[in-house]
């Protein structure tokens, strides 16, 4: 099964990658401060904001960033097909 989030870019309902590109570096450095959170796989480090704290995402703008990604994914869901 495919992940929920994969979906939504196949489909272009939302771009996941498009999160990335909108956390400022000072947020990124905040996340990959909680380890428990980032794993590393070669020169990458992966955060799992999924396990982080909700207060970790609200300070760093994450969580307003995930919000407007579901957001987009729940408007497809109920047939709205404009994503602007």
């Amino acid at each position: 099964m495919m992940r929920p989030m994969t979906l939504a870019e196949i489909f272009e309902i939302a771009d996941f990658g498009e999160l990335e590109t909108l956390i400022s570096d000072e947020a990124l450095q905040k996340l990959q401060q909680c380890r428990d959170i980032c794993r590393e796989e070669e020169k990458d480090i992966w955060i799992e904001v999924y396990k982080a704290e909700r207060e970790v995402l609200e300070q760093t703008g994450v969580l307003e960033l995930l919000e407007d990604y579901l957001a987009k994914i729940e408007r497809y869901v109920r047939g709205e097909r404009s994503f602007a």
